[in-house]
């Protein structure tokens, strides 16, 4: 009778050993102690942190709590299948703290809660902190005789003023307006400047550096582009201006893009139409001899407005080309 017992037993440890594991999901950050060192008083600095489901069944984030109103949370999704990932950005603001402080992030899903901690030390002392905007632009395809305007925005997110000692640009670059030597504090000062192309055919990858006096000593920003075939031009189309902004408050949003022909030969426009669904182009004079100006009338609907959209307005040139003498074979 024992010898059954035993038998029997080792039968049940034997199946369940066998038996395959329930299907659960898994939840990995890819931080989990952010030290932010000294920071000062209005700086917000941000983190992205990843979440994983290194498990089989998918990982449903069901909510993220935060010890501190100073700390806000954005999640790319709230779903994320076996092996996948999603982001999880983390933005603080420093800015009626003083001394060492401690904040949680806590992340929960249907694998358990993932917390992440928050630590560091805010300067009382009064300090500049300064942001350059856009950190990166693209200047797209550039015509060897064109010109193209950027601007640039300096922001002190401080609480003293901010002292600009200059401004280094590269070849093929110009300023189209003075550089302020100071930005005061919580303040943003706007600096204009031009590129046009002094080198050949071939891609646009610069640094533009503000130098400042602070213990951040400059702020970079990414110029990137391509500068098209080069040879002689003979019909040259502007089109003004080359980017638009447009607020999404606006109840019937309608823009005027101009366009005037520089060149010696005439020049056909042949057709307008923009990328925003129910958008609307009312386009001018298609025929537009030497120094004939058009322009075209881009109408849009509320709708077509989402946070941060970017699209286009697509405008067909036709420029007629002459062969002259004979091509040799």
């Amino acid at each position: 009778m024992r010898k059954n017992v035993v038998g029997l037993l080792f039968f049940v440890v034997a199946y369940l050993c066998a038996a395959p594991s329930m299907a659960s999901p898994r939840i990995e950050l890819s931080l989990e102690d952010w030290d932010l060192g000294e920071i000062y008083q209005w700086s917000d600095p941000s983190k992205e942190i990843t979440i994983k489901n290194t498990g089989d069944q998918d990982l449903l984030i069901q909510g993220i709590n935060t010890s501190c109103g100073c700390t806000a949370v954005v999640l790319e999704d709230k779903v994320v299948k076996p092996g996948g990932k999603t982001a999880m950005k983390i933005d603080f603001a420093a800015y009626n703290f003083n001394g060492r402080f401690r904040k949680e992030v806590v992340v929960a899903t249907n694998a358990g809660s993932k917390t992440v901690s928050l630590h560091g030390t805010i300067m009382g002392d009064k300090a500049s902190v300064g942001v350059v905007e856009p950190k990166a632009i693209d200047l797209g395809v550039v015509a060897p005789y064109e010109t193209k305007y950027i601007t640039l925005t300096i922001r002190n997110k401080g609480n003293i003023g901010l002292s600009v000692k200059g401004i280094t640009i590269p070849q093929g670059f110009f300023m189209d307006s003075s550089m302020p030597s100071e930005v005061p504090f919580r303040s943003m000062q706007s600096v204009h400047l031009g590129y046009r192309p002094i080198k050949g055919t071939g891609p646009i990858d610069e640094d533009i550096t503000v130098q400042l006096s602070n213990s951040q000593k400059e702020l970079r920003v990414k110029v990137q582009g391509y500068i098209s075939e080069t040879g002689q031009a003979r019909d040259a189309v502007i089109i003004t201006p080359a980017s638009i902004k447009v607020s999404a408050g606006m109840s019937s949003p309608s823009i005027e893009v101009g366009i005037k022909n520089q060149g010696g030969g005439v020049v056909e426009i042949e057709s307008a139409e923009s990328s925003f669904d129910g958008s609307e182009t009312k386009l001018g004079p298609r025929t537009l001899a030497p120094g004939g100006k058009s322009n075209v009338v881009l109408s849009m609907k509320p709708e077509s407005f989402k946070q941060e959209t970017k699209g286009y307005l697509y405008i067909r040139v036709a420029v007629p080309i002459e062969v002259e003498g004979t091509v040799k074979k």
